[in-house]
């Protein structure tokens, strides 16, 4: 059984279930459609998240797990490939957020739709500690920086723990906009 055998929306089941084919056959037109997939499936239940979830989980765990030496090019290029799905389910979401908030007025509370209510509580499952060491180690400084910040920003009394990192990221990440 595919993912895309898993959407349950008629038409992203429909456009989907067309690609089939061409998934099977060209990873890279995987790749492209794999974020779009996610979204399609997020979106409709949350019947599958816990699966979605292990499935990252568990390959975050893995990379995590592997040394730099041991770190060949398609080990880093799973990892980046996972930052880049994750990086958009993220910003999809914040995305759909500002368009959905737009139209109030006042200081009412926020409350999301369901689509947007569903990638959101999919994204708080992924431990931003472990995303931002991924990050790290797959040269995207920036990234790694916001991640680790927003996990200190949920754990305060993680801080000592994460502060030498925090202090070299950041270096890289001055670094990089100096050049």
């Amino acid at each position: 059984m595919s993912i895309v055998d898993l959407l349950q929306g008629e038409r992203a089941s429909q456009v989907f279930s067309a690609c089939k084919p061409i998934l099977r056959r060209d990873t890279t037109t995987a790749i492209y459609l794999l974020p779009s997939i996610l979204i399609c499936m997020l979106c409709e239940t949350s019947d599958h998240h816990h699966q979605i979830t292990t499935q990252v989980l568990s390959v975050m765990n893995q990379l995590q797990e592997k040394d730099k030496d041991e770190a060949a090019l398609s080990i880093i290029s799973i990892e980046i490939k996972q930052l880049a799905v994750l990086d958009y389910l993220s910003k999809w979401s914040q995305k759909k957020r500002q368009a959905e908030s737009q139209g109030k007025k006042g200081r009412a509370a926020f409350i999301p739709s369901t689509q947007l209510h569903q990638v959101m509580s999919f994204l708080e499952k992924i431990p931003a500690d472990i995303l931002a060491h991924i990050s790290y180690k797959s040269h995207a400084y920036s990234p790694a920086l916001m991640h680790i910040e927003a996990y200190i920003k949920d754990n305060p009394l993680q801080v000592k723990e994460h502060l030498c990192f925090l202090q070299v990221s950041e270096c890289f990440v001055l670094k990089s906009i100096e050049r």
